[in-house]
């Protein structure tokens, strides 16, 4: 996966916890639990003398927490302001320092004994944070080959394919170009996307009663964008396990009060590919969308938040074509597809919305018997919830539909293509301007 990273940042004009372990700040009001204790600030800059994050441990001045008046003890919660939170699961005081060790076994539950969290911030690409992009794949980074005025560009061979592409900052949204190619014997194929991708929000709240989560809700009322695709083919060979291809992510970092929240927005592609020697297929399309998607809990149940006319995208006009290698009795079936942005929400490190999404597809494809050809375009929009760092495992979730999946597809005009295509789901009135589908040479 290839990855462009940066960080976002906002500012608090709060006050900190007072004695009684009550937070009072813009954005998030809380009463902790007995067992939490807070490391504000200040007695981190000044007392945290060493952090071990992989093997989480944490080693303080010791005369700087008494002076602050805070003891640690096993088994308790810690809670170091704008950073982590954590299970205490040992404590050792040497030569005036006291280390911790901890784990991740603790959630906002056990740690809040009230909580008011409210996030409602723009996610904006400007060109300063897209020069600063970092891209990563499968684990590894890559700088960008160029960076300047607002532009991100790289080119590497990732894999079997060479990838190539570049992120601009337009104002406050962000173009994305994406081209992955593949050389095959004979033959190769190209997948391409030009996207748009417009200034997004993060709408996010969290509401703790008695140590028992009463709501939950994440948005993005301004998920909008313009989404061009094309495939070409020319065999032969298959590559049905392509799978998740090149990933570009953002990464929009906020403090609310002592919690630190990231929101991701993610560029991912998939392809599946079937096309064998002297074989060929095409397609392109346009597709633009614009709403209101989100998830959220009610302390019993899920449900899906969708607005703005996100479930009626506007299909522009489509074309392609496939054709066999000869007379042999192989079909041809080559898909692509493109999601973002793919909105990813964390909490202390912990991901409690896994994506919210609008996913684009499209395919050109080629049967026998009777001979058929069929270019089609999907778009639908999914949403996922994991609130286990909340407290609520059992209430886990992972995949719901917020928009449906809507259909277009384009065929042959020869008797029994349409029923040949079994699982060709129908809307023809898909869309607020449906485009047209065209063959080449039929």
């Amino acid at each position: 996966m290839m990855c462009l990273l940066f960080a976002y940042g906002c500012s608090s004009s709060a006050t900190g916890p007072d004695n009684q372990g009550v937070i009072d700040e813009s954005g998030v009001k809380a009463e902790l639990g007995d067992q939490t204790v807070l490391i504000p600030g200040h007695v981190i800059e000044s007392g945290l003398r060493n952090a071990d994050e992989e093997k989480h441990t944490y080693t303080f001045d010791a005369d700087v927490l008494s002076g602050a008046g805070l003891e640690l003890e096993r088994n308790g919660i810690l809670l170091l302001e704008k950073k982590a939170l954590r299970r205490i699961t040992s404590v050792s005081e040497s030569d005036g320092q006291i280390t911790v060790t901890t784990s991740d076994d603790v959630t906002l539950e056990e740690a809040f004994k009230e909580l008011d969290l409210k996030v409602a911030e723009p996610l904006r690409f400007t060109p300063a944070v897209v020069e600063k992009a970092v891209m990563e794949f499968q684990g590894k980074q890559f700088t960008p080959n160029h960076a300047e005025d607002g532009t991100a560009s790289w080119e590497y061979q990732v894999g079997a394919y060479k990838v190539s592409g570049s992120v601009q900052a337009q104002g406050s949204r962000a173009v994305v170009k994406l081209v992955m190619h593949k050389e095959m014997n004979p033959g190769g194929v190209a997948f391409s996307t030009e996207a748009v991708i417009q200034e997004m929000s993060g709408d996010l709240n969290v509401q703790i009663r008695d140590h028992k989560t009463q709501s939950f809700s994440f948005s993005n009322p301004g998920m909008e964008g313009k989404v061009e695709m094309s495939l070409a083919a020319a065999g032969g060979g298959e590559d049905p396990e392509f799978g998740f291809g090149p990933l570009t992510m953002f990464q929009f970092v906020f403090a609310v009060g002592p919690v630190p929240v990231r929101i991701v927005a993610k560029v991912q592609t998939v392809a599946r590919l079937t096309v064998h020697s002297k074989a060929s297929a095409t397609a392109k399309s346009t597709i633009s969308y614009s709403g209101t998607a989100g998830v959220s809990f009610d302390g019993t149940k899920y449900s899906t938040v969708v607005g703005g006319g996100l479930e009626l995208p506007l299909f522009g006009a489509s074309e392609g074509d496939s054709a066999p290698s000869g007379f042999d009795a192989y079909n041809v079936d080559t898909q692509y597809g493109f999601t973002a942005p793919v909105i990813e929400v964390q909490l202390f490190g912990n991901i409690i919305v896994p994506f919210i999404r609008p996913e684009f597809y499209i395919g050109s494809s080629f049967r026998w018997a009777p001979i058929c050809k069929n270019v089609h375009v999907r778009y639908g929009v999914t949403g996922g919830v994991d609130l286990r760092f909340l407290g609520r495992s059992l209430a886990s979730r992972d995949v719901m539909s917020i928009v449906d999946e809507v259909r277009k597809d384009g065929f042959s005009n020869v008797e029994g293509c349409r029923e040949h295509y079994d699982n060709a789901k129908m809307i023809p009135e898909a869309g607020r301007y449906p485009g047209e589908i065209t063959f080449g040479g039929m």
